[in-house]
């Protein structure tokens, strides 16, 4: 893989990043997510319990979502190696989240999200090829 596929890789998880978690920065939307959340889950038949969301709740689900697309920005600046390795960590801890709380009584949806972030996870830990040194041109005299 070419450093210039890789950075497409860190910019393509960013992009997914805030288009899925922007919602969930600003308190009026971030209800009508988990409305929709709970309607799909119906819909599918899993008939998940959820409970109301609490004021206090509710401000780390916006602070959660400012600091996704903060890094999201961050990753689309500089889409280094280094970057998509602290971002694949960052994917497999929220990963771990999810089953532990799909584990305990969570929308079996999550599972759905985990897989999106396993996939892109497991892409960023793909090593780039190094870039070689450009060849000098010959000049002769």
């Amino acid at each position: 893989m070419t450093p210039e596929s890789y950075a497409k890789i860190v910019r393509a998880g960013a992009i997914y990043d805030i288009v899925a978690t922007a919602a969930l920065a600003i308190p009026p939307m971030a209800y009508i997510v988990l409305q929709i959340v709970q309607w799909l889950d119906l819909q599918l038949g899993f008939g998940t319990e959820f409970l109301p969301v609490d004021p206090t709740s509710m401000f780390f689900l916006n602070l959660a979502g400012c600091f996704v697309i903060v890094w999201a920005v961050a990753k689309l600046r500089n889409p280094t190696p280094e970057m998509g390795r602290l971002d694949a960590l960052l994917r497999f801890a929220l990963v771990a989240l999810q089953l532990w709380n799909v584990a305990q009584g969570a929308t079996p949806i999550l599972l759905g999200i985990a897989a999106v972030l396993l996939i892109i996870g497991i892409l960023e830990l793909r090593q780039p090829a190094p870039e070689l040194p450009r060849a000098t041109p010959v000049t002769s005299s």
